[in-house]
């Protein structure tokens, strides 16, 4: 899995059929954060773009800076974004931006990294998922509400997990994270209010990429899951308590994000690997597979799907020039968002 994940980065480039240079215009505020990296400079900055005006959120002239956005949330017109940025010293410090403020996220003083991960917003407060990452790689798990920081347990002790989602509906706060339970395998763990359960995984498979939605107290999780038996990698759907569903199974594939509408639709946005052994972007509605770029023989994927009414907006990263550059969709038609000569990759679509 991990080499499949290498190989994708490492060819991320593509076109569209339906691409065009300028960003058409738009009446809502389409948002999107993401990174900017200056390969020449050796310097990567967070950044956020409103309507494809782009707000760098870290420096950009500090050299050896390393800086991601990760997760975002619209809440009461207010945009929050977290991320990480990397230290001169190699550390990771986590970052929390509120309309372009930034505040620190760890637990206290500490000399371990800190990744942060995903966040969610609620009439109950600012919810944060992140990981202190200990000299010796341990992933600790911790959640942060307005300030204060909680260390998620499992089975009575602190766990190996890898935080990748959070989601609040009501009162009750979900975090799901991955646990390393050999050097291949992985499991999937679900926090609900801090109460944590192990979700099963078929035939020794592992997970990674987990991805959660919650709507009308029903719960939606995808993950990658990994099969050692056959090297393949396929995108699992899991609805409450229902049977496990498999989205893919033939060819290679690895989900980015799960959303559901306001009619129940589900969207499961993602990349698989097509007939010519390349990754296509794509995403699934109920299932059904949509692709999003139409070249067979370049990589192409698909980050962050957002609805909004009837309209189905997404982001991803295709080639300008030789160059990476964020694309976004809305119903398939695809705009650049123009960094100039900088590579620019999305983490995160919202429209408002």
């Amino acid at each position: 899995m991990k080499a499949l994940i290498i190989l994708f980065i490492t060819s991320v480039f593509f076109f569209s059929c339906k691409k065009n240079n300028t960003p058409e215009p738009v009446t809502e505020a389409l948002n999107i954060c993401g990174y900017v990296v200056n390969h020449a400079a050796n310097i990567g900055y967070a950044c956020y773009w409103k309507n494809g005006v782009a707000t760098p959120l870290t420096s950009t002239t500090a050299i050896g800076s390393d800086a991601r956005a990760e997760d975002m949330v619209v809440y009461n017109n207010d945009v929050h974004i977290v991320g990480t940025e990397e230290q001169p010293t190699g550390l990771g410090v986590g970052r929390y931006w509120k309309n372009g403020v930034m505040q620190t996220i760890a637990d206290g003083p500490t000399l371990n990294s800190v990744v942060c991960n995903a966040i969610a917003v609620n009439v109950n407060g600012v919810h944060i998922a992140f990981n202190e990452v200990t000299a010796a790689g341990k992933q600790l798990p911790k959640y942060w509400k307005d300030g204060v920081v909680t260390t998620l347990m499992l089975s009575g002790s602190v766990p190996d997990v890898s935080l990748s989602d959070i989601a609040t509906s009501g009162n009750d706060v979900y975090i799901l994270g991955v646990q390393k339970t050999s050097p291949v395998l992985r499991d999937a763990i679900l926090w609900k209010n801090g109460s944590a359960t192990i979700i099963p995984l078929a035939n020794n498979n592992s997970a990674s990429n987990f991805y959660i939605a919650v709507q009308n107290n029903d719960v939606y999780i995808v993950t990658t899951e990994y099969a050692p038996a056959t090297s393949l990698s396929r995108i699992m759907y899991y609805k409450n308590n229902d049977a496990p569903v498999a989205i893919t199974s033939t060819k290679n594939a690895v989900v980015k994000e799960i959303t559901v509408g306001n009619n129940g639709d589900v969207y499961i946005a993602g990349f698989q690997l097509n007939a010519n052994n390349t990754f296509e972007a794509c995403y699934w509605k109920n299932g059904t597979k949509v692709i999003v770029s139409n070249t067979i023989n370049l990589d192409a994927e698909l980050q962050s799907i957002f609805i909004k009414n009837t309209d189905i907006y997404a982001c991803g990263t295709t080639l300008v020039n030789a160059t990476p550059t964020i694309t976004y969709w809305k119903n398939g038609t695809a705009s650049v968002l123009n960094s100039g000569s900088l590579s620019s990759y999305p983490k995160k679509i919202i429209v408002n």
